[in-house]
């Protein structure tokens, strides 16, 4: 059996897996942050933190803009 960690392919692409992993973390704590603002604004400002309509919205529009391979589900 081949040895993978010898593969120029395998480790190209296990090299790109690194790199997107590394992009989300950071899409993922980018959106953490504005959370974390947003609420504070709200709070500051005596508004509700969840708004179910902006969240039903927001659900309705992912899933419309989700081209896969991820499911809906």
């Amino acid at each position: 059996m081949a040895d993978p960690t010898a593969d120029a392919v395998v480790r190209q692409m296990r090299d790109a897996i690194i790199d997107t992993d590394l992009k989300l973390m950071q899409a993922i704590n980018s959106r953490l942050v504005m959370v974390a603002r947003l609420r504070a604004y709200k709070q500051a400002n005596g508004m509700d933190f969840v708004d179910q309509a902006r969240e039903d919205w927001m659900h309705s529009y992912l899933t419309g803009a989700n081209r896969g391979p991820l499911s809906a589900e």
